[in-house]
């Protein structure tokens, strides 16, 4: 399931293909895609996430059990402005028992 209806179809069938869990947030933190890897890492099918905010959906920790996903996230501002942010660690939703490896990868596609 997208939102992102007029997405370059070929960044669309990347995202499709690919092997680890990715999903694409708007610029009002909205989830506007989420893959089939996606949707077995968290549990969650794609139709009950896309159009929600993604610090509620993932609702990250750090290993001291601090938010680390809340509105207005830092590291997704800085990747916004163009800063090059470097994969982190974060315990996510549904149980917070699992370590996710987080890439923020800002693209803009004039489409």
């Amino acid at each position: 399931m997208s939102l992102i209806d007029g997405f370059c179809p070929d960044i669309i069938r990347m995202f499709d293909a690919c092997g680890d869990p990715v999903f694409v947030v708007s610029d009002t933190w909205q989830i506007v895609y989420w893959n089939a890897e996606a949707e077995k890492a968290f549990g969650r099918p794609a139709a009950d996430v896309c159009g929600q905010a993604c610090y509620q959906i993932i609702a990250g920790i750090d290993g001291e059990g601090r938010e680390v996903c809340r509105p207005r996230c830092d590291r997704w501002a800085l990747a916004r402005r163009g800063a090059r942010i470097r994969n982190y660690e974060l315990r996510g939703n549904p149980t917070h028992d699992t370590w996710l490896n987080i890439s923020i990868l800002p693209i803009s596609d004039p489409a």
